[in-house]
């Protein structure tokens, strides 16, 4: 039985239907984050510089990786390798194989900050916490690729934590870190609907 122009007309107006669908249901979803993104984007671009509070205050530490900080792997001074595992049919995740973490220096324009713990997270719930993210390993037949991404000496980066000493070396104790600097947070919060 021959296709007539009536049933060719449905058959788009059904696929353009389903594709507004699909549309509209995109845009809910990356709308829904919206408010809770701009409240985290004004937090930090609230949080007082380091030097500007006292020991106890939650802080930002805003500047670069200092050119001395130790290197954990290749370039990167902190890091997370990822691999995807699992096939299609079956569905795949994410899985952080490996994770580098150090104390840390963070030269601003006031002076030297030292990040104390290696106990940190990385946080990229809105915004990418690292800057730099390259292929480790090809994918081969049984498994997926590995990538590593993090930072490196001279990263400008934003580590936000609980100021434990005010004297001339100003000591933090880091709650998470993100690429930086700190104007990322307000171009951010901008850009949101």
């Amino acid at each position: 039985m021959p296709l007539k122009a009536y049933d060719l007309r449905v058959a788009l107006l059904f696929l353009a239907a389903s594709l507004g669908l699909f549309a509209l249901y995109l845009a809910y979803s990356f709308s829904a984050d919206a408010p809770e993104a701009r409240a985290y984007a004004g937090t930090l671009a609230e949080l007082p510089a380091v030097h500007d509070a006292r020991a106890g205050d939650t802080v930002a530490v805003d500047g670069i990786i200092a050119a001395d900080t130790p290197l954990l792997r290749d370039e990167f001074v902190v890091f997370e390798r990822k691999q995807t595992q699992g096939k299609a049919p079956k569905g795949s995740e994410i899985v952080t194989i490996e994770t580098g973490r150090q104390p840390l220096a963070i030269d601003t324009p006031r002076g030297r900050v030292r990040v104390v713990n290696d106990d940190y997270r990385f946080d990229d719930r809105f915004i990418d916490w690292t800057e730099i993210e390259r292929s480790d390993t090809p994918p081969g037949w049984t498994e997926g690729g590995i990538t590593i991404e993090g930072l490196t000496r001279g990263s400008p980066v934003l580590a936000v934590g609980t100021l434990e000493s005010d004297g001339a070396e100003r000591t933090v104790r880091a709650e998470f870190i993100v690429a930086g600097p700190k104007e990322r947070t307000a171009e951010f919060r901008e850009r949101l609907p």
